[in-house]
């Protein structure tokens, strides 16, 4: 019992069919393949089609579609970690790169000295090691003069 209300929280309260309609819905982007797919009984295609559009006017599954964009998107950009990790890794110079050779042979080397040290320059600025723009501080009254003489 514990384990349907961990499941139900998890999908915010969506059945399990309509949590199978949204992952099918989310991978094919067809509403009426997806009703079906998810294990609703239906007639034909038309019947699909009229609970499917029911389904996507329902608000938790559009909640939980969004959800689930948000997740594929979320994981197509890259996070400050995995920019630093790949970074570190070219400064390392433990990535390699392809190359064809003159033959048409396909190979691998290590990357090159400079985009090694192009790596280590921007992972150095992500960590503030270098400043780029003076920065003045001051402490205390500032003392203003005005000339007379203009």
């Amino acid at each position: 019992m514990a384990k349907k209300k961990a499941e139900k929280k998890k999908n915010k309260g969506l059945s399990p069919k309509q949590e199978a309609f949204c992952l099918a819905y989310a991978a094919s982007g067809n509403a009426t393949q997806s009703y079906k797919a998810a294990g609703y009984k239906v007639k034909d295609d038309n019947s699909a089609a009229a609970g499917a559009v029911q389904l996507l006017r329902n608000i938790k599954v559009k909640r939980r579609l969004q959800e689930i964009a948000d997740e594929v998107q979320s994981k197509r950009i890259m996070d400050i970690t995995e920019i630093q990790e790949r970074l570190s890794d070219i400064g390392r110079q433990e990535t390699t790169e392809e190359y064809i050779t003159m033959e048409g042979i396909r190979m691998e080397k290590r990357v090159a000295a400079k985009d090694a040290l192009k790596a280590m320059e921007l992972l150095g600025k992500m960590h503030g090691a270098f400043v780029d723009r003076s920065q003045v501080e001051l402490s205390g009254a500032v003392p203003i003069v005005i000339k007379d003489d203009i």
